[in-house]
């Protein structure tokens, strides 16, 4: 019984192929990949950096300033942000306060922030200069709650006029009424 598309095909004269024949193997030589040798590009820094945990931390730290939350805004947008070209509506200053003070007083200013429909606010949280490690606990703390908030849409670390490392831009979702 042959099928509509067999008819066709044959009327084309189009035959299958018979059990005995071979598919037709093109005369290409296959080529083989070029292995490369691909350089990481802070790979010294990174080495250097992994011989003292304190300070891998800290690159770490500095390398992963920002955060961009998928379907929050436009690159455009974001651009802005990094910029410092979207006005800042509030501040907050978190630097010397103790972790459990300043974790609560950055809850609360995010939420107070949204309650007042500000867009964007700064933090300032300080870079850790005197701490024991180097690090800022603070700055940590604040990255992980701005990254888990679902207020935030995104975040970056400031320009040198405002702090830089020492503080962030925060971009927040608008209230919904």
């Amino acid at each position: 019984m042959s099928t509509k598309f067999e008819n066709v095909m044959s009327a084309l004269g189009v035959t299958p192929l018979s059990d005995k024949q071979t598919k037709v193997q093109p005369n290409k030589p296959k080529l083989k990949p070029e292995v490369q040798n691909v350089e990481f590009p802070h790979k010294e820094m990174m080495t250097d950096a992994m011989r003292d945990e304190a300070s891998f931390m800290k690159f770490a730290v500095e390398a992963n300033e920002e955060l961009h939350k998928p379907g929050g805004i436009s690159r455009l947008e974001f651009t802005r942000l990094r910029r410092g070209r979207i006005d800042r509506e509030a501040e907050v200053y978190l630097r010397g306060l103790k972790f459990t003070e300043a974790s609560e007083k950055l809850k609360k200013f995010i939420q107070q922030s949204v309650r007042n429909d500000n867009r964007c606010v700064k933090i300032i949280h300080g870079k850790g200069l005197h701490s024991p490690d180097g690090i800022s606990q603070i700055k940590l703390h604040c990255e992980k709650y701005l990254a888990w908030s679902a207020d935030v849409l995104a975040y970056t670390r400031a320009l040198p006029s405002d702090g830089e490392s020492g503080a962030k831009y925060v971009l927040l979702r608008r209230r919904k009424n």
